[in-house]
């Protein structure tokens, strides 16, 4: 990046975007505003996302989306489990903006990075300079077609243990997609003929992609991972392999948004979830004569994502509140849970009676509705409470009654990693 250019990128990056495109199109230094501002609010996004591309002032980016498309830090640094072993050659399909090559790169020994848009090329090809990531190759290409991809790796003698693939969630007019069989590329029909390249492809998809679609469309798949960042489910990945032919195993994993570490993995597969025999609460009375010795469970967004609700019972000993209410309760607080821990102070019967008197009572609160009737808005609205990040109120359905849980957070005092299989 021209250094004249970098420097008011940093003198300004605190400016109002909007009143620097008004200014005129170069200031007196014959710096190119628009494309300053484009990096300023660019780099704003990329100051939490992915820090590391921060902390280098000489980074670009070809714009705003290319930094709203791309992968966080957290999840590229996780993916870099899924090297088969150090100095590995990896193939990128869709490079983007280039986070996932660059942490993919720190134990791979080569990685093709293919690129087909012109200016995003560019900025990685600018960028892994930057960052003295000299073992990346560029390539400006689509891969849309499996010849093409074959003839690019035969041109660079490449014989890759991995390739990566994250089909672009946008069409041509920048309206977002979901569906697998609508990203580009397709991954559906070309996976047999990546998996004749190499004997490992790992694609990423969107977070709201069905898992059990992943486990009927590809039987090669061997490992599927819910993944959440700050307890935000960010992606899901899945792991084909060749000449796999079991049940995939899937895992729920959380990181912290901080330090990129894993706050907890759970795994297990569909037939453990399916065969697992959960117990429900009888009765709100059963949990109004005991509330003072419960705790309270709240499962994170990326086991609810993978689909793990009779698991918590089996895993951690505990019962549901109801068969569509995914919170559980417990005699004792269990560390390693994948989620969250409340004690619970009280339950009550969602009535007039006690929506009345309840502000008086708990004039701070959190509130939250599942399989209920009223949505947290409306009901935050009837209890008149304040939001608190100690109290909380978790409005739901247990065996055909509408009740209210108030619970209080329950904290260890720091982080926790757990591997639960």
């Amino acid at each position: 990046m021209d250094s004249a250019l970098q420097e008011f990128i940093l003198a300004h990056e605190n400016d109002d975007i909007q009143k620097m495109l008004l200014s005129v199109p170069k200031d007196g230094n014959g710096i190119d505003i628009k494309k300053a501002a484009t990096i300023i609010e660019a780099r704003k996004k990329a100051k939490d996302k992915i820090p590391s591309f921060y902390a280098e002032p000489d980074i670009t980016y070809p714009g705003r989306i290319s930094v709203e498309q791309c992968s966080s830090e957290a999840t590229a640094r996780y993916k870099r489990r899924f090297i088969p072993y150090r100095g590995c050659c990896v193939c990128d399909l869709t490079g983007g903006l280039g986070v996932d090559s660059y942490f993919l790169g720190m134990d791979a020994g080569k990685i093709l990075y293919l690129e087909r848009d012109k200016d995003t090329f560019e900025a990685a090809k600018h960028n892994f300079k930057a960052l003295k990531a000299d073992n990346i190759v560029v390539i400006n290409a689509d891969c849309e077609s499996i010849g093409k991809v074959k003839g690019i790796l035969s041109s660079y003698s490449a014989n890759p243990e991995l390739i990566f693939v994250d089909p672009s969630r946008r069409d041509a007019n920048d309206h977002r997609k979901y569906a697998l069989s609508d990203c580009s590329p397709d991954i559906i029909p070309m996976a047999g003929e990546l998996l004749d390249i190499s004997e490992r492809v790992l694609v990423k998809a969107s977070p709201m992609i069905d898992i059990s679609f992943i486990h009927r469309t590809f039987p090669m798949c061997s490992e599927i991972h819910s993944l959440s960042v700050g307890n935000e489910c960010k992606e899901v990945l899945f792991m084909l392999e060749k000449n796999f032919a079991a049940e995939p195993v899937i895992f729920a994993t959380d990181l912290n948004e901080k330090d990129f570490s894993v706050r907890y993995t759970i795994g297990s597969t569909f037939s453990e979830e399916n065969e697992s025999n959960a117990e429900y609460v009888d009765s709100p009375e059963e949990l109004m004569g005991q509330c003072n010795a419960m705790m309270l469970f709240l499962p994170g967004k990326a086991v609810l994502k993978a689909g793990f609700f009779k698991l918590p019972c089996t895993k951690f000993g505990l019962k549901k509140i109801d068969p569509s209410t995914h919170l559980y309760v417990g005699k004792k607080a269990e560390w390693g849970f994948p989620g969250k821990m409340f004690s619970i102070k009280e339950v009550l019967y969602f009535n007039k009676g006690n929506l009345l008197d309840f502000k008086s009572r708990y004039p701070f609160a959190s509130v939250s509705a599942m399989n209920f009737p009223v949505t947290a808005e409306s009901l935050r609205k009837r209890l008149g409470t304040k939001e608190s990040a100690d109290i909380h109120v978790f409005a739901c359905s247990c065996a055909s009654k509408n009740i209210m849980i108030i619970a209080e957070s329950l904290k260890n005092g720091g982080k926790t990693s757990n591997r639960v299989r």
